[in-house]
């Protein structure tokens, strides 16, 4: 058992090596990589959470809807769910 939390989103990022010559890093950077870092930082440990973007079709059997809640950096409360 590790003791961390995962944040998931989905949607359109930017992902390559980003920087100057001198000093390359392959990263990702977007909304929707900062909603999937918020929702980590909002997970305990060894919990699931998942912005609803994950499910075009509705969360398969396990996942529980928390309903929209406030992510920093966002004027609208986002729909999340939990693996339980």
């Amino acid at each position: 058992f590790l003791p961390v939390g995962v944040g998931l989103a989905s949607g359109m990022a930017v992902v390559g090596n980003i920087g100057s010559p001198e000093r390359l890093e392959y990263s990702a950077v977007g909304d929707t990589v900062n909603l999937a870092a918020r929702l980590q930082e909002m997970a305990g440990p060894g919990e699931i959470l998942a912005a609803a973007s994950c499910f075009p079709e509705g969360p398969p059997a396990g996942w529980v809807s928390l309903g929209p809640i406030p992510v920093r950096g966002r004027n609208e409360g986002v729909v999340v769910y939990r693996h339980s």
